[in-house]
């Protein structure tokens, strides 16, 4: 296993804001600033200069106030002023104020790069199939991470040059083992155990929209008397709900018939009843004419009777 040690510096962190600005420099943004002055320029100087009435005193204002303008719009865009904002913005201003630059303690075995900060009790490994690659620049070796983070190695942690070409050489070979052979290197334990911290939380996250939901759809229901498992079974049974819906409108279908049948029978039965008091009227004066027979009469009240019968039946 390999070690290295070392503290970086006010310059280290200088050396690599210029190399960010410089990679990230922008010559439309220029080239846009120039265009921009050189209308303005024009714009100024024929409004003002005919003004002046050949004051060389006035010629001389105007001249100057122009060229301040234009240094103040190519600073703006200039990578000095870039450098700065970075200083400032990124809280290495108030780091140097307060003089607590790290302290960097490195190991590398043949499976991972492990980086330790003294003091602060921060720790980062990488497998070597996590460095996208490496770049050298002044003060520094920049190894750029799977994550999208720099990670800076200092050239003041080698004794002489021998050895800043023994590291560089080391950590070419492992990038390019690894990029052939991945399974050679494992992920870290404590990447794996981040990972597994996020899918809980977005398990739990997908929980508790789910429960959000359910709690959604039994709003009509008052669920406040029952117990956790009272409610998560109205839950179930929520869902459930089309298919509850599909049999109570069967049974209401499986009704209306039964009650059209019993109307028509009620009907049929009303309808026999009245025929039969009419019947029973005829038969009257029929007896009344020839009393000799009495087989009518019998016969009538006989059918009045069976279909009263009949009437009653459906009734009842």
């Amino acid at each position: 296993m390999q070690e290295l040690e070392y503290r970086l510096v006010k310059e280290d962190y200088k050396s690599w804001i210029r190399w960010n600005v410089r990679k990230h420099e922008s010559k439309r943004l220029k080239l846009i600033t120039i265009a921009l002055y050189v209308v303005f320029l024009a714009v100024f100087l024929s409004g003002n200069l005919p003004a002046a009435q050949g004051d060389m005193v006035e010629i001389a204002k105007v001249i100057g106030l122009a060229l301040i303008v234009g240094a103040a719009m190519l600073y703006l865009v200039s990578n000095s002023n870039q450098e700065r904002m970075i200083w400032s913005r990124t809280g290495l201003k108030k780091m140097d104020k307060a003089g607590k630059y790290p302290t960097i303690h490195v190991q590398m075995n043949d499976q991972f790069l492990i980086m330790t900060s003294v003091g602060q009790d921060v720790k980062k490994t990488y497998s070597y199939r996590d460095i996208e690659c490496m770049e050298e620049i002044e003060r520094l070796f920049l190894l750029k991470m799977s994550d999208q983070t720099w990670q800076f190695v200092a050239t003041s942690a080698f004794a002489d040059q021998a050895a800043m070409d023994e590291f560089k050489a080391f950590i070419e070979a492992k990038m390019a083992d690894a990029k052939e052979h991945p399974e050679r290197y494992p992920e870290p334990d404590e990447r794996k155990k981040e990972k597994k911290r996020a899918a809980a939380g977005r398990a739990a996250e997908s929980i508790g929209d789910d429960d959000g939901d359910d709690e959604a759809m039994i709003a009509k229901v008052d669920t406040s008397r029952m117990g956790k498992i009272g409610k998560m079974a109205h839950i179930v049974a929520s869902r459930a709900g089309g298919r509850e819906e599909e049999l109570e409108t069967a049974e209401e279908a499986a009704a209306e018939p039964e009650t059209a049948e019993g109307t028509a029978a009620e009907a049929a039965a009303s309808s026999a009843a009245e025929a039969a008091e009419a019947e029973s009227e005829m038969a009257e004066p029929e007896t009344a004419a020839e009393p000799e027979t009495a087989a009518g009469p019998a016969e009538s009240e006989t059918a009045a009777e069976v279909s009263g019968d009949e009437a009653e039946k459906p009734q009842a």
